[in-house]
C-alpha cells in the first residue's frame, strides 16, 4: 500500500522476507489506519471481474497469547491507505475483525474466536465480492475446517465497495497482504497462499466420493459383510453432515432397505436409507466407513437359510447401480449423483459434485419396448434374435459412455437348493433379484450430436427351473474427463427366449406333435368334428384346377 512518500522499492528490508510460503519476520509496528504507516504488506493490481470473485489467503503465526492489534490477513482496496477493506486475524481476543476504510474513516466489525491463537493454526481468509451488487462479504475456517461467515448482531457484515470496483481511473483494484503489531510486540506471520478466484470456482469446495464393495471380485456378496466395504470421503471443504440413499432408481428393481452398522447409523424406510453424519460430521479429507444392507423384496419368500444366504439377501454394489445418493453438508448445500458400476464383479461408485454428467437415454434398434414395465427407469420386451444393436441419445458431443449388459435372474430356489416359493404374486414380468449370470461392457465414443451405438449379445443361462434368467439389463452412464461417473440411463430389459423349432409331425407348430394334438391344423375345430383336419382353412383356399402328387411312403407303418 502507498504511504503517499517512499517508493515501493524503499519499502522492503530483504532481510525479514522468506520466499517458500511468505513469512514476514518482526511484522512490524506500522498500520494503514490513522497513520497510513504501514510497513508489512504487499499488493497487486487486476482488473476486477464482472462475475462474483473471492480473495483467498491462508495465514499462521498468531501467538499463543496474542496481543492487542497483532494481525495479519488480506485487504482489496484503491492501493492507498485511505480506502480499502481488509479481513485480519489476531488481536487480544484473539479475533476475525472485518473492517472498511473510507476516506481514513474506519468502520470496524470483529467477531472472537479463541481458536485462532497458535503459530501453528492456519486460518483460511476469504473476502468474496459480487459486482451485480458491489458488496462485499467475508469468511474464515480454522485448520480446513467449515467456512463461517464474518456477522454482526447474528446478520451478515456486508460494505458497499462500488469505490473500489470502479476502473474509470484508468486504475485497476488493488489486492494484497497486510499485517500489522502496532502497540504490541513484533511477531513472525505467514501467508502459505494468495490467490483471486470466481465463485464459481470456489463452490467446487462441496464434494464426496462413494464406494460399495469398490474392487471387489466376487459377484454374489453384499455390503453387509466384509470390514468396512462402504466408504463415505469428503474430496471438498465443507463438513458432510448426512447421506441419503433411494434405491427407486436402482437397475435392479425392488430393493428394500433393511440396515446399517459397524460406523454407520440412521433410519430405512422401504427403498430409503439415511446414514445420519450431523453428531460427528466427516470433515474435509476424511473417510467415513462402515456396513449397509439392502435385500430385494423376494428375500421374505425365499428365506434367509444359513449361509450361504440366498441371493435375494445379498445385494452387491452392482446390483445397487442407479440407486440415488443425496449428500448433505454442514451449511445446507445438498448434491446427487447414483451408483454405477466400477468395473469389479460387485463393485459401485459415485462422486458427487457440481458437474455429475447428466443421464444418456438408450433404444434398441427394431424393438418395441413396453415403458410401463418395471415402472421406471425402466422398459422391456421379449426379443428371439441373440444381437441387437443399442442407440445412445442424448450425451455429451464427442463424449464417452459405458455400457453395460447384465444378465439377471429371478432366483426362487433356496440356499440348498430347494424350492419353498410359494407366493408369485410380488414378481413381475422382466424381473430379476440377481445380477450377474453373465456381463459385458462396451466403451461408446459419441459423435458431435451426443449419439452412439453397440451391438451387444444377449444370454439366457437358466440354470434349473423354477429360476428364471434371460432377463438382460442394459444401462449406460457418461464417463467424463476425469473418469468420474455421471447419472444412469433409461434401463432396457431384453427377455431373451430362443426361437425353438416346431418337433417333426408338428403340423400346426404348437409345439404338440401331431399324435397328441387333438387340433393338428389349429383351427379351432377338433380333429374329430374336422373334414379337413390339416388344413386350417379347410379347403378355401386351394383353387382349381389342383393336382395332389403322391408318393410312395419311406416310412411304412407311419
Amino acid at each position: 500500500m502507498t504511504n503517499g512518500s517512499a517508493s515501493w522499492d524503499e519499502q522492503y528490508d530483504e532481510s525479514r522476507i522468506s520466499i517458500n510460503s511468505l513469512t514476514v519476520e518482526d511484522i512490524s509496528t506500522g498500520d494503514a489506519t490513522g497513520n497510513d504507516n504501514v510497513e508489512s504488506s504487499f499488493q497487486f493490481g487486476i482488473d476486477p471481474p464482472s462475475e462474483k470473485f473471492a480473495v483467498n489467503t491462508t495465514v499462521s503465526g498468531l501467538p499463543e497469547d496474542p496481543e492487542n492489534y497483532q494481525n495479519l490477513g488480506i485487504q482489496i482496496g484503491e492501493g492507498d491507505q485511505e480506502d480499502y477493506v481488509k479481513l485480519v486475524a489476531g488481536n487480544g481476543q484473539p479475533e476475525i475483525e472485518f473492517s472498511q476504510e473510507v476516506d481514513s474513516t474506519l468502520s470496524p466489525n470483529r467477531m472472537a474466536d479463541s481458536e485462532l491463537a497458535g503459530p501453528d493454526t492456519e486460518i483460511g481468509l476469504s473476502i468474496v465480492v459480487d459486482p451485480s451488487t458491489n458488496e462485499a462479504v467475508a469468511y474464515y475456517r480454522i485448520d480446513g475446517g467449515s467456512w463461517t461467515q464474518v456477522t454482526s448482531g447474528g446478520s451478515p457484515v456486508v460494505y458497499d465497495v462500488e469505490d473500489l470496483l470502479d476502473t474509470s481511473d484508468g486504475q485497476g483494484l488493488a489486492v494484497g497482504i497486510i499485517s500489522t503489531s502496532i502497540d504490541s510486540d513484533p511477531f513472525d506471520g505467514t501467508w502459505h497462499d494468495l490467490s483471486v478466484e470466481t465463485v464459481e470456482t470456489q463452490e467446487e469446495a462441496h464434494s464426496a466420493d462413494i464406494s460399495v464393495l469398490e474392487g471387489n471380485q466376487d459377484k454374489d456378496t453384499s455390503p453387509w459383510l466384509f470390514t468396512d466395504p462402504v466408504s463415505i470421503e469428503n474430496t471438498g471443504d465443507v463438513p458432510i453432515t448426512g447421506v441419503t440413499l433411494d434405491a427407486s432408481t436402482a437397475a435392479l428393481p425392488d430393493l428394500q432397505a433393511a440396515g446399517m452398522k459397524d460406523g454407520y447409523s440412521g433410519s430405512t424406510s422401504g427403498q430409503t436409507m439415511t446414514i445420519d453424519f450431523s453428531g460427528d460430521p466427516i470433515a474435509a479429507g476424511e473417510t467415513a466407513s462402515g456396513n449397509i444392507d439392502y435385500n430385494h423384496d423376494t428375500q421374505s419368500e425365499t428365506g434367509a437359510g444359513g449361509g450361504p444366504y440366498h441371493q435375494a439377501y445379498e445385494i452387491s454394489g452392482l446390483e445397487m447401480a442407479g440407486t440415488t445418493v443425496t449428500v448433505e453438508y454442514e451449511d445446507g448445500t445438498t448434491q446427487t449423483t447414483e451408483l454405477a458400476s466400477d468395473g469389479s464383479p460387485a463393485g459401485a461408485v459415485g462422486v458427487a459434485d457440481d458437474d455429475v454428467p447428466s443421464a444418456p437415454t438408450l433404444g434398441v434398434d427394431g424393438v418395441s419396448t413396453d415403458g410401463s414395465a418395471l415402472g421406471a427407469p425402466h422398459e422391456a420386451a421379449v426379443v428371439n434374435s441373440e444381437e441387437h444393436l443399442i442407440h445412445i441419445t442424448e450425451g455429451p458431443a464427442n463424449g464417452n459412455v459405458a455400457l453395460y449388459r447384465i444378465e439377471g435372474e429371478m432366483n426362487v430356489t433356496g440356499p440348498d437348493g430347494s424350492f419353498s416359493f410359494s407366493d408369485f404374486s410380488s414378481v413381475q414380468d422382466y424381473e430379476a433379484n440377481r445380477f450377474y449370470l453373465d456381463k459385458t461392457e462396451h466403451d461408446v465414443e459419441l459423435d458431435a450430436g451426443g449419439h452412439g451405438h453397440a451391438t451387444v449379445s444377449l444370454t439366457n443361462n437358466t440354470e434349473s427351473p423354477p429360476d428364471e434368467g434371460g432377463m438382460n439389463y442394459i444401462l449406460a452412464v457418461v464417463e467424463d474427463e476425469d473418469g468420474d461417473y455421471g447419472l444412469m440411463s433409461n434401463v432396457v430389459v431384453l427377455e431373451y427366449q430362443e426361437e425353438q423349432e416346431p418337433p417333426e409331425n408338428d403340423f400346426d407348430g404348437d409345439g404338440t406333435p401331431n399324435a397328441q394334438d387333438t387340433d393338428d391344423d389349429g383351427d379351432g375345430i377338433p380333429d374329430v368334428n374336422d373334414p379337413f383336419a390339416l388344413d386350417a382353412d379347410n379347403g378355401l383356399s386351394t383353387s382349381v384346377p389342383h393336382n395332389l402328387t403322391l408318393e410312395p411312403n419311406s416310412q411304412p407303418g407311419t
